[in-house]
């Protein structure tokens, strides 16, 4: 069977780690291998999981009737080794299950996954499965990915069937979105719908498709050879896009409906569409990243996309948000004015 490495994130998050953990080590696939990349935590987060590896923490669900995910606990000891961005591939070589690694500072989303990408790679992987740490997954989700790629061998990033942690019932997303260049905004398919009200053909999904949400991205090896690793010019936000965009004249994108995540949205920077919540950072990141990935890709659309965000900041003071207007309006002004050598690079 074709291996997989698992690279979660996680950042002052260790609560959602463990409970991902656990529910990932419940998965009925043999082949795989994970690695916890730690972004500098300041809550003691690699001590922590490493005591729940060890069977001295216990793991606990946000949502009561998801609580099957993660209980009983699976057996420990889980064996575990500890890494730096110094340890390249020699800390592989014992196959131990979970690896974690310290990447020494926030590096955003794409730089902390990126080092356990560059890690993973020195091994004889097939795939990588990206997952987020605020998420809990069915015990057959790797397995139905790894089928979904096995029947597409174009694709180069494969979706899960996304739902919301704090209500299992409601999609946040049928694998992946639709963007929408003039306004720069990605549509979630299906998203907010409610499962038992869709029928869902993962063909038709695959069709309007144009970039995997990252919450949930298996990603073929031969992909991270010929198209490189995720921009880290980024930080927060659009890197799945970039991914995506880079990559779509040599790979498809595919979706496994039967391969099930349950996302606790914003878990990291504070945000959540199904509360419609948004903090100081999600606007920032949000509102520059948006002008960037039209710069890059569509600069037709750089003046529509930026009067998006103005009309957004404008609601905001209305509304009584200053510190939000003000976030978004610095956003727009990072992504109009930022190096245009900075901005097209990417890493490799």
């Amino acid at each position: 069977m074709e291996k997989v490495f698992i690279i979660i994130l996680n950042w002052n998050g260790w609560r959602d780690t463990i409970a991902c953990l656990e529910s990932v080590f419940r998965s009925g696939y043999p082949h795989f291998r994970v690695i916890v990349c730690d972004n500098a935590s300041t809550d003691k987060s690699l001590e922590r999981i490493a005591e729940w590896a060890e069977g001295r923490l216990h793991a606990r669900c946000p949502t009561p009737s998801l609580d099957r995910l993660i209980s009983p606990a699976v057996n420990k000891p889980i064996r575990v080794v500890h890494t730096d961005l110094n340890g390249q591939g020699e800390v592989l070589g014992n196959g131990e299950p979970l690896i974690l690694l310290q990447t020494g500072a926030n590096r955003g989303f794409a730089g902390g996954v990126n080092a356990g990408l560059r890690l993973a790679l020195h091994s004889d992987l097939d795939y990588v499965w990206i997952l987020n740490n605020d998420t809990l997954v069915e015990s057959t989700t790797l397995e139905e990915l790894v089928r979904r790629m096995q029947e597409k061998p174009q694709a180069g990033i494969c979706g899960s069937t996304l739902l919301y942690l704090e209500d299992p019932e409601v999609i946040q997303a049928l694998g992946g979105s639709v963007f929408n260049p003039w306004l720069a905004r990605g549509r979630h398919l299906t998203g907010g719908t409610r499962l038992s009200n869709v029928d869902i053909d993962a063909n038709e999904v695959e069709s309007r498709l144009s970039y995997i949400v990252g919450a949930s991205m298996l990603v073929r090896r031969r992909l991270l050879e010929e198209i490189g690793l995720m921009s880290e010019q980024y930080f927060l936000f659009f890197e799945e896009l970039d991914w995506a965009l880079r990559a779509r004249s040599r790979f498809s994108l595919a979706y496994a409906a039967g391969a099930v995540v349950y996302h606790r949205e914003g878990a990291a920077t504070g945000s959540n569409s199904l509360k419609a919540r948004s903090s100081q950072l999600a606007d920032f990141y949000s509102s520059c990243n948006r002008i960037l990935i039209v710069r890059r890709y569509f600069p037709w659309a750089v003046l529509p996309a930026a009067m998006v965000v103005v009309a957004k900041a404008v609601r905001r003071l209305f509304a009584g948000e200053a510190y939000g207007c003000r976030a978004l309006m610095r956003g727009l002004g990072r992504g109009l004015f930022l190096n245009r050598q900075t901005e097209l690079r990417s890493d490799s």
